[in-house]
């Protein structure tokens, strides 16, 4: 596979990014921090599918981004392909095409399509692809036991080892499900026999069911029997009631009428006794009509009477009307004078009231425009104070300016700061080392540093140089601590000068300007409006004045006004006085007239009634007595008919009783025979519903001994699925133990390092011989100890030189990636100069140099470095840099 080029949009800190991959070698070179690994991250993420940044997926967009692309152009087998993402915060989009034809859709499916293609799974992919930092230094550096599990982890060889020691903990988890398989096994026998006895107990009760129920049937019969007869005598019980009923009524009804014939006799001879009476007292009822005439015609007289003392109020109530009007006639004439005159100075004075609110309104307007105007100017003043304290001049260009000082004097310290905590990276690595190597030392006879023979003396000095050297480190350390304080601080009174110019408010001097300006033309315009306004409201102040004089003069004059209307409207009211007069004419005739009646009636009456209301009251008495007695007497007819009716009835009565009496005698019913059959019939239900108890109680048993034998069958067919399961979990943790064992350093691991070490013996070999050294041969053994032949003799690896430690660690690193993944097209290398020396680097550009010098093994190699040294060895180079926290690649040939 050969990586033809990488788009970035929004990813990391890449805002929009390309870079073309040629074949041979190209080095991304810049500073920590400036966004180099973030393309391999992306190459990663896009091919394999892999996240190697951040917590979450999310981190891959840029901050303040809502989505982050990614598109890779990659070549294999001639054929083109072009895979795109376009990571979301809640999703991912993904494509890959051939040739401009899709080929997948969706990221799962794009990522395996991409195995497909490159026939390699993604672990095996990035471990034979990428070479991350530390790894070709550690393949010859790092002590055996380290060097070994390195290898073994490039091979994939420690995932295996991984499987092996998980495998145990998954054996005894299953191992621990299986152990109930004894348990189950006896718990199934035992409920076989269970089921075996609850269907002898079921058998009992089915033969105890059939005899209850035979005998209920006997006793169903006798009952049927003995209700056919409760049903006979039931059926007479209910004619002997009804006639029952018949006679009662027939003798209520008897007794009923002799009752009323009793009271109609009584009644008649009442009422021949008030006729008698009646007759007496209708001589008194006749004065009645002639005493209420006269109480009529007296109230008559009384109510005429209170009429023409009424009249005489009236005239004498219009008379003194007029006499008031006299009285107060002038003060109303001038009352009403002086209303027009007001009215027509209030006229005035409203058709003038606009101008003094128009000069009170313009007043408060030109008070606030003032107001307004000492407020502008004063925060003005303060306002460029203020912004005159952090810059030349209160304009929008001025703070631009400086903010873009501040930023760069920020990032610039920024930068410095990154470098520095890099710098103390690598201090406090190199301490740790040296003080491993003091640990190391101890009272050992070989050098760990350069693995030369040491004698005690030789020890001595080099554990002194040692510390030396760590004090030296040291002391460097702290001022490099002190120059981070520094930078810190300087940072910090850079971002609190930023957050200051910030918020000062430049934009406000010139909105204050424009304001302060328009409340100069405003003041000017209204104080002319107030110059116009003046004699017209002086004219409003002179008709005022005039109205509070005529306002007074009416106000003395207001009560004789209101007599007059008082007096007039009064009148309004009152009929004419000849009208009056000749009521109270009329009057007294009329009165004269009922006068003369009263006088005849009393002859007529034969005297006068001295307490004519009395006299009426008691006659009244007497004339409701005497309409009593007349209306009972009426009766007497009535009364005599019905005794005849009733005397006939009653004999009618006499015959349907016999009747009755002789229907029940022939009915031949006895209430003692139904209650001994009812008797009978609830002894026999009973028995019947003792008997039904009985089977329901057998039943229920039955029902329950069913249940339980269905529910053993239940918990044996549970069981028997139990130990099926229990049964399989055992055979798999057979299995288990088997495949463990393959995966053990016995097994597949064994037969890996027995196949891998010669080929890479093979590979390494090859790659060595490109790099032209003197070492004549380099063998990996199934242990991964590497021996090196040179003139024809075994060395020690630390016998070897800088240049040839890094020629023969890159020759192992690519014999590994070649039994991984067969030809390679692709290698990238991450940070490779990671814990090399200065010395070092330059060799390790050397040995590229002559590596790629002649027909490249490898068509392309990619390089990620902060060391520029590596640039003489590329064919390309592009640098990578941070500016405003975006990372910018520039190619620079």
């Amino acid at each position: 596979m050969i990586i033809r080029s990488v788009r970035l949009k929004d990813f990391i800190s890449h805002a929009n990014t390309k870079v073309d991959f040629p074949l041979g070698v190209t080095v991304l070179v810049g500073p920590n921090g400036a966004g180099k690994t973030s393309i391999l991250d992306a190459v990663i993420y896009a091919l394999f599918g892999e996240k190697v940044r951040g917590d979450k997926v999310e981190d891959l967009i840029r901050r303040g981004c809502n989505s982050a692309e990614v598109e890779v152009v990659f070549e294999h087998n001639n054929l083109v392909y072009k895979v795109k993402l376009e990571r979301k915060k809640k999703s991912v989009d993904a494509f890959l095409e051939r040739d401009g034809f899709e080929v997948a859709r969706e990221f799962d499916k794009v990522q395996e399509e991409i195995s497909k293609i490159i026939e390699m799974d993604k672990a095996t992919a990035i471990r034979s692809i990428i070479v991350r930092q530390g790894e070709i230094a550690g393949l010859l550096e790092e002590d055996p036991k380290e060097r070994k599990r390195l290898f073994g982890r490039l091979l994939g060889i420690e995932s295996l080892e991984e499987a092996w020691t998980n495998m145990k903990e998954l054996i005894d988890y299953f191992s621990e499900k299986a152990k109930d398989y004894d348990k189950k096994q006896f718990e199934l026998t035992s409920n076989k026999q269970n089921i075996a006895n609850l269907i002898n107990e079921l058998n009992s009760l089915k033969e105890k069911i059939t005899e209850l129920e035979e005998k209920l049937s006997e006793k169903s019969q006798e009952q049927e029997k003995v209700k056919k007869e409760v049903e006979d005598l039931k059926k007479r019980e209910e004619e002997y009631k009804k006639l029952d009923k018949e006679l009662t009524e027939v003798r209520k009804e008897k007794e009923i009428r002799n009752k009323f014939l009793e009271k109609t006799k009584k009644n008649l001879e009442e009422a021949r006794k008030a006729k008698i009476e009646a007759d007496k007292l209708k001589s008194y009822v006749k004065k009645i009509p002639l005493l209420e005439k006269l109480k009529n015609l007296s109230e008559l007289i009384e109510n005429k009477t209170q009429i023409l003392k009424e009249k005489e109020e009236e005239l004498n109530r219009i008379q003194g009307y007029k006499s008031e009007l006299s009285k107060t006639k002038d003060s109303y004439n001038e009352y009403i004078m002086l209303e027009m005159n007001i009215g027509e100075l209030k006229k005035k004075i409203e058709s003038f009231k606009g101008f003094a609110e128009q000069k009170v309104e313009t007043q408060t307007k030109l008070n606030n425009f003032k107001d307004a105007l000492a407020s502008y100017s004063k925060e003005l003043e303060e306002l460029k104070n203020e912004i005159l304290k952090y810059l030349p001049e209160a304009t929008i260009e001025a703070k631009r300016n400086e903010l873009e000082r501040l930023r760069k004097e920020k990032d610039e310290a920024e930068k410095r700061l990154s470098e520095c905590e890099e710098k103390k990276g690598k201090l406090k690595g190199q301490t740790k080392k040296i003080e491993e190597y003091l640990k190391i030392l101890g009272e050992s006879s070989i050098c760990p540093v350069c693995k030369s023979n040491l004698t005690p003396e030789h020890r001595e000095k080099v554990k002194k140089d040692f510390q030396k050297e760590i004090e030296s480190l040291n002391s460097d350390l702290e001022k490099l601590k002190k120059d981070l304080k520094e930078l810190n601080d300087k940072k910090k009174a850079i971002e609190n000068e930023l957050d200051k110019v910030q918020k000062l408010n430049v934009e406000r001097v010139q909105t204050l300007q424009d304001e302060i300006k328009k409340c100069n033309s405003n003041i000017e315009k209204l104080n002319r409006e107030l110059e116009e306004l003046k004699p017209k409201v002086e004219e409003l102040e002179s008709a005022k004045n005039k109205l509070r004089e005529l306002e007074q003069r009416q106000s003395e004059l207001k009560n004789d006004y209101e007599r007059y209307i008082s007096a007039q409207r009064a009148l309004e009211k009152e009929r004419s006085k000849e009208e009056v007069s000749l009521e109270l004419e009329k009057l007294n005739k009329e009165l004269e007239n009922l006068e003369k009646d009263r006088e005849r009636l009393i002859e007529k009456i034969g005297y006068l009634p001295s307490d004519p209301e009395k006299e009426l009251s008691d006659l009244k008495k007497i004339e409701e007595e005497y309409n009593k007695l007349v209306g009972i007497s009426s009766q007497i007819e009535e009364l005599e008919r019905t005794e005849r009716e009733q005397e006939e009835k009653i004999r009618d009565i006499g015959k349907r009783e016999e009747t009755i009496l002789n229907e029940i005698k022939k009915l031949d019913f006895s209430k003692e025979k139904l209650e001994e059959a009812e008797k009978r019939l609830s002894q026999i239900g009973a028995e019947i519903s003792s008997l039904d108890a009985v089977i329901n109680d057998k039943k229920e048993q039955k029902k329950k001994k069913e249940d339980e034998i269905n529910s053993k069958k239940e918990k044996i067919e549970r069981l028997e699925k139990e130990i099926e399961r229990l049964e399989k979990i055992r055979k798999f943790v057979k299995d288990l133990e088997i495949i463990r064992n393959a995966f053990s350093r016995d097994g597949i691991q064994k037969l890996i390092r027995e196949k891998a070490a010669p080929i890479m013996s093979y590979y390494a070999r090859e790659y060595l011989e490109k790099f032209n050294l003197d070492i004549t041969d380099i063998t990996i053994s199934e242990d991964f100890d590497v021996s090196i032949i040179k003139g024809g003799e075994e060395i020690p690896i630390s016998s070897l030189s800088g240049g040839e430690k890094v020629a023969v660690a890159i020759a192992l690193r690519l014999a590994i990636a070649k039994v991984m993944a067969g030809k390679i097209s692709t290698i990238i290398m991450d940070e490779p100069t990671t814990h090399l020396d200065e010395e070092r680097r330059k060799e390790l550009v050397e040995i590229m140099k002559r590596f790629f010098s002649e027909e490249a093994s490898i068509p392309q190699m990619i390089i990620i470095t902060h060391h520029s040294e590596l640039e003489d060895a590329a064919d390309r180079v592009y640098r990578v840099e941070k500016i405003g926290g975006i990372s910018r690649v520039v190619e620079e040939y």
